[in-house]
């Protein structure tokens, strides 16, 4: 491969990975309502339960934006091998109970805009996917409500 074509890639690489990371990150702390409240320490789940929630989770990410900020996220790796670092951290915090959210950097007008051009964006595949299947898109909100849900539906069943 030419030299100059894979210096060129580095330097790209190296700029995009050092302003995602200095200039547009905010860290914060995720809400308690926003962290899955189901507990399965106590009391396991069946092998029926266990078989609905991961068909119901995956169903989410396939028929949601799920699926599309998957893809975007590897093509950016793969475009911007740097960018891999970001994602990794991302991944680390977000396993602490700290999220990323670089476009919190910005005004909430621009936000609000950049927010729903990713959500476009993202769920392009999710809708292709869902109407291909047959199913409903899903978004954001109907999954935290088909969530909401499923808990209430566990915290009963576990206060009989």
């Amino acid at each position: 491969m030419n030299r100059r074509v894979v210096d060129g890639a580095v330097l790209a690489s190296l700029v995009f990975a050092v302003c995602s990371c200095c200039f547009a990150c905010v860290v914060r702390e995720l809400a308690e309502e926003e962290r899955p409240k189901m507990d399965y320490t106590s009391d396991p789940p069946t092998p029926e339960e266990a078989r609905l929630i991961l068909q119901e989770t995956g169903e989410d990410w396939l028929y949601g934006e799920g699926f599309g900020s998957t893809l975007m996220t590897v093509g950016g790796v793969l475009l911007f091998p740097f960018y891999g670092i970001y994602v990794l951290g991302d991944s680390l915090l977000n396993l602490g109970g700290y999220d990323i959210q670089p476009s919190a950097a910005l005004p909430q007008g621009e936000r609000a805009q950049w927010d729903g051009i990713y959500s476009d964006v993202a769920g392009a595949p999710g809708r292709v996917a869902a109407a291909i299947a047959g199913r409903e898109f899903r978004t954001e909100d109907s999954i935290m409500e088909r969530k909401s849900d499923a808990e209430e539906r566990a915290n009963s069943q576990g206060a009989e």
